[in-house]
């Protein structure tokens, strides 16, 4: 990611420009569900591009969107398919998951009337789990069997996937009791058989979770269609005017109930007030040029420099397809600077090359890109300055504006910056990942080409459409590509070499940030356990520092943890207190020092599996970590203040406010960024609620390998 510097004009067109462009995409959303495949499309859980074409292709010749440039038209059309493909498949696993959980609970409801009138003991309903999670195992591992039948193809039983189903499916074909009280353990114990009995009244705590977790998936799932943006705002003027609108009878007539809702305050929704970013699927998008900055060795003549704050003597500038009228130039932080300057060289390197001399774009670095904007509060507050300084000069002005004859207004491409997000492949920074990728494009482009090349000679008959033949040919041009030319030298680097048999498996909960194991799969156990104090020790520092010993710089980075604890827990009692006072002061020094936290925890983990060459890096699943918590706060706190709708309130806020603090998400997204970086899979798996830290570990690492 990088900022865009560029003149006013230019981030004038671009938001002008953006903002239609995020019209034409609203009307997109509101147009595609009215067409006839969008019940096939919800059942498949994807959308078909050729028809939002058809539909986009009455809305361009519109006179608000005729002047959008080719580009803007192709990415409304991706940005479309893009939302309703990820709605549509969160819609679908939403409704499987409900499925799901609705059979969870009618079997735990009916286990809890036969526990009550049942005589079975609790040991014989222990050693039937254990010989039923025995069998799955075995089933679950085994492949699937072929049954044949006369006159017909031999088919395959799909096996489940899961453990979970492989219960669920079994619980519904067996009709002995036995059978029905052990299954019913093992879901209660989350796929474990457990050491203690469970008493009715535990029971009912899990039924009433499940139900919460049931009631809000069904809330969920009556959700509208995707809203689109609201870069001009009209959308939430409508909203007011609705919510403040008396009704249009007399006061008389009115209704008591409905006139009560209607008094009573509610907060509007606001949609987001950004345009949609302009995406852009490929290199050949982008145009690279290389400059000669002379700004540094100007300031440097009338102010001295240290040699670390040095600026290059080179800026990099980007136009884009169709748009080249307008030049940004790039604005990074040293660490992506190399990154950027490859994306350059790259684009350089093949304009300068003859036709017949130039490699495919299938080797250049950079892959996608994407045009956004965002809210930048220092250009809002430096607008508001100089407002302020002009008005204190001019009184003429001053009293202009008192009086109510002049306005002064903040133009949006004024308080906002131009970003672009670029998507690029690690292993095409270096020569050895170069030639990887390489050999793997010329592989695969081969088979395409022999594949096409043998259908046509079985069936001489068969003749290719006219996309089909532009795509045969431009495949068989990347292959004398490929083959033939390749990109100028790249830096030297190792590839990483994994060992198959390691894994490193991560835990995460409330108490405990991060807990890693290292797994050796040849002899099935752990050989190592780190904590999050044991990851952030600073290790081989033989000589003391900056007035520190060397046990202080050992565990100065246990100290920015603990530090961080500190101003969470200041945050949680104290902060409350002081809104109240009105000594508060906003401050963000939590947030900053926790993404900190997390980069160096992941810069940690990484160099440990590399340490260790782990083939792969084991994560917990996240996605309904929120749902699963929310419905336990709220089934304690019905427990805990039954028909006391306000306490119970109050003792979720509290719980909830705890744990909303922890930043899970924002921490597995820096660990798989940095395994990337270095080469390592990444993969989910499941992480149990019971048991200690290490344990939880370890269930992620075999759920995740198996």
């Amino acid at each position: 990611m990088c900022c865009l510097c560029a003149s006013p004009e230019t981030r004038r067109y671009f938001w002008e420009t953006m903002v239609s462009y995020t019209l034409l995409v609203n009307e997109l959303l509101e147009a595609v569900p009215n067409r006839p495949e969008f019940p096939q499309w919800q059942r498949r859980g994807t959308i078909d591009r050729e028809a939002v074409r058809i539909v986009l292709k009455p809305l361009k010749a519109k006179p608000n969107y005729a002047q959008l440039p080719k580009r803007f038209l192709t990415s409304a059309e991706l940005i479309v398919c893009y939302v309703y493909k990820s709605w549509l498949a969160l819609q679908k696993r939403r409704q499987w998951q409900l499925e799901g959980k609705r059979r969870w609970l009618a079997a735990i409801e009916a286990d809890l009337k036969s526990i009550l009138s049942s005589d079975l003991s609790f040991e014989t309903v222990q050693a039937k789990a254990r010989k039923i999670l025995e069998q799955a195992e075995q089933d679950l591992e085994s492949p699937p069997s072929e049954v044949t039948k006369k006159g017909k193809k031999s088919k395959r039983h799909k096996k489940p996937k899961s453990l979970l189903k492989y219960l669920l499916d079994r619980y519904d074909e067996t009709t002995q009791e036995l059978e029905h009280r052990a299954i019913c353990h093992l879901l209660r114990h989350d796929m474990k058989v457990g050491e203690e009995e469970d008493t009715p009244d535990t029971i009912q705590h899990v039924i009433d979770r499940k139900r919460i977790e049931i009631a809000r998936l069904t809330e969920q799932l009556q959700s509208r269609l995707p809203k689109g943006r609201d870069p001009n705002h009209e959308r939430f003027v409508e909203k007011l005017e609705i919510a403040v609108a008396l009704p249009d009878c007399s006061p008389e007539h009115w209704d008591p109930e409905e006139f009560d809702e209607w008094r009573i305050q509610k907060q509007i929704s606001e949609l987001n007030t950004l345009p949609y970013p302009i995406l852009f699927g490929s290199a050949s998008d982008l145009y690279w040029d290389i400059l000669n900055d002379t700004t540094s060795a100007a300031t440097g003549s009338a102010k001295k420099r240290s040699r670390k704050s040095k600026r290059p003597n080179e800026r990099l500038q980007v136009r884009f397809k169709g748009l080249d009228e307008h030049k940004c130039k790039i604005q990074c932080d040293r660490r992506q600077l190399k990154t950027f300057r490859q994306f350059a060289t790259d684009y350089i390197s093949n304009q300068q090359l003859p036709k017949d001399e130039k490699f495919g774009e299938g080797l250049f670095a950079l892959r996608s890109a994407c045009l956004i904007w965002k809210v930048d509060p220092e250009a809002s507050a430096g607008c508001r300055n100089r407002q302020k300084a002009m008005l204190r000069k001019d009184s003429h002005l001053r009293e202009s504006l008192e009086k109510g004859e002049l306005c002064l207004i903040n133009y949006p491409w004024e308080t906002h910056r131009l970003y672009l997000h670029c998507t690029f492949d690690i292993r095409l920074l270096t020569q050895q990942g170069t030639e990887q990728v390489r050999l793997q494009k010329l592989d695969a482009a081969k088979k395409l080409v022999k594949k096409t090349q043998e259908r046509q000679a079985a069936d001489p008959s068969i003749t290719m459409t006219e996309n089909q033949a532009s795509r045969f040919k431009a495949k068989q041009t990347s292959i004398s590509r490929l083959e033939k030319n390749r990109p100028a030298e790249r830096p030297e680097c190792q590839i990483y070499q994994p060992n198959p048999n390691i894994f490193v498996g991560i835990s995460l909960s409330r108490h405990e940030p991060v807990t890693v194991i290292v797994f050796n799969k040849e002899s099935n156990q752990a050989s190592e356990y780190w904590s999050t104090d044991s990851l952030l020790k600073i290790r081989g520092i033989t000589s003391p520092r900056n007035n520190q010993s060397i046990v202080q710089l050992h565990h100065e980075q246990q100290q920015l943890l603990r530090r961080w604890r500190r101003q969470r827990h200041y945050n949680l009692c104290q902060r409350p207190a002081e809104q109240k006072q009105g000594d508060y002061h906003q401050h963000d020094a939590e947030s900053r020092l926790g993404d900190y936290l997390d980069r160096l925890i992941a810069a940690r983990v990484t160099e440990l599996a590399v340490r260790r060459q782990a083939a792969a890096i084991s994560l917990p699943e996240l996605r309904n970590i929120r749902e699963s918590v929310e419905s336990d706060i709220q089934a304690r706190a019905g427990k805990k203040y039954p028909h006391h709708a306000k306490l119970q309130a109050q003792y979720a806020k509290q719980y909830r406010r705890e744990f909303h603090r922890w930043s899970f998400g924002r921490l597995e997204q820096y660990i798989t960024e940095a395994a990337k970086q270095r080469g390592i899979v990444v993969c989910k798996g499941r992480q149990p609620k019971h048991g200690n830290e290490q344990e939880k570990a370890l269930a992620v690492i075999t759920s995740a390998i198996t």
